[in-house]
């Protein structure tokens, strides 16, 4: 079953376990060798062996409701883990013990996601696999954290987080910014030139309230990173705020709450162009603005 053998000055326990991985252990004395192999043997022969270690008898659906409750609370959790955790059940299956989750599945699993066709229809960038893949990453390492299993899959092999292409394309021109708002419906103008001038994200600027702005600051408490940061006000959004304030008659406490009805969106040919430049907007504004908050208009 099993052999001791001396290396030097210490005793080297040397056996294949019941699934047929090869074990081997060093003692200082021969007894210490032979107590660990007798035990070893009782295990086997009692069908035990395997609950010593305990991702041989823990599934990955505990793991994964275990990571749950721990991390159910989170504002990224219902927007993008609820949905990894599905793929996660889906690929690997709730009922597979964590030790039979090695470096090459997940690896593999990596590898279709790049692959994964959105429901966009487009395939999915660099960013969009290591977020799923930085979940999956996280689950197995608190896993490590909370004694469901002695080590990681991750942590047999390189790391699997693709490079991004994260260079900054450009800012937009003041020309661009002009013929932007020229664009715009009313009811997206002034939410427009909010995010221009402060570089808040969307739900940021939907929700923000007059109560969030006071000497001359916003300020934000519910962030997506959930940690609370002040907005300097320059003289756009003053005389922009000063305007909606006027229109509202000091009636609402949410500062944008326009509704659109249609008035501005008549002209199928002018509606086109409108969605166009807004979601070329929107594609320069995710990856600059967030950066840089203080971009006038002149």
């Amino acid at each position: 079953m099993g052999a001791i053998r001396k290396r030097g000055i210490a005793w080297q326990l040397d056996y294949v376990d019941p699934i047929g991985k090869r074990i081997r252990k060093t003692f200082k004395k021969r007894k210490e060798a032979e107590a660990e192999l007798g035990k070893r043997v009782s295990l086997m022969a009692e069908g035990r062996y395997l609950d010593v270690k305990k991702d041989f008898k823990t599934t990955l659906g505990k793991l994964l409701l275990k990571y749950t409750e721990n991390f159910g609370n989170q504002t990224c959790f219902k927007n993008s883990k609820e949905l990894f955790i599905r793929n996660f059940k889906e690929s690997f299956g709730e009922e597979t013990l964590l030790s039979n989750v090695r470096y090459v599945d997940v690896e593999t699993y990596r590898n279709t996601l790049k692959q994964k066709i959105t429901r966009k229809g487009t395939i999915r960038t660099d960013a969009s696999v290591n977020r799923e893949m930085s979940c999956l990453h996280h689950l197995f390492s608190k896993g490590v954290e909370w004694e469901l299993l002695e080590q990681s899959p991750f942590d047999r092999g390189r790391t699997l987080l693709l490079k991004e292409n994260n260079t900054r394309l450009r800012f937009l021109s003041e020309e661009e910014i002009q013929d932007l708002l020229d664009a715009c419906p009313s009811h997206l103008k002034d939410i427009v030139v909010c995010a221009i001038n402060t570089g808040m994200r969307k739900g940021e600027i939907l929700s923000l309230k007059w109560e969030q702005v006071r000497n001359g600051l916003i300020y934000l408490e519910e962030t997506k990173t959930n940690e609370s940061r002040q907005i300097p006000l320059n003289d756009t959004m003053e005389q922009l705020f000063k305007e909606i304030r006027k229109r509202q008659h000091l009636r609402s406490e949410h500062v944008f709450t326009y509704v659109n009805t249609g008035a501005d969106m008549q002209d199928p040919a002018k509606n086109r162009e409108k969605l166009k430049l807004v979601i070329q907007f929107g594609s320069v504004y995710k990856k600059i603005m967030p950066k840089y908050a203080r971009l006038e208009i002149l």
